[in-house]
């Protein structure tokens, strides 16, 4: 999983490889969730469903969250499959009116 970060106004994107380390050919949706959640908004923020990965076969998931003004903070970023989860920390900057 890729680390994130951007300015509040801006889709924030977060990619990350699935691996299929069963021994089937199998489906899953892997959700992008956050702590805290901003207000207005639920978890998950995201979902991109990974279809028919052969075992040992590594697939990317590109999960974004586009921020509004108000978000700036660090967030923990959760992306979970239904058999394993990454976290990472994020920071999303306040908007510097750009000059």
């Amino acid at each position: 999983m890729t680390d994130a970060s951007g300015e509040e106004g801006e889709i924030l994107e977060v990619d990350a490889d699935i691996t299929n380390e069963g021994d089937v050919q199998d489906t899953q949706t892997i959700e992008l969730n956050l702590d805290p959640v901003p207000d207005g908004e639920t978890n998950p923020i995201d979902t991109e469903d990974v279809e028919n990965l052969d075992p040992t076969n590594t697939d990317e998931a590109v999960l974004t969250w586009n921020t509004e003004e108000g978000d700036a903070g660090t967030y923990t970023v959760t992306v979970q499959s239904d058999d394993d989860s990454k976290e990472i920390s994020v920071e999303v900057t306040a908007d510097d009116g750009g000059i």
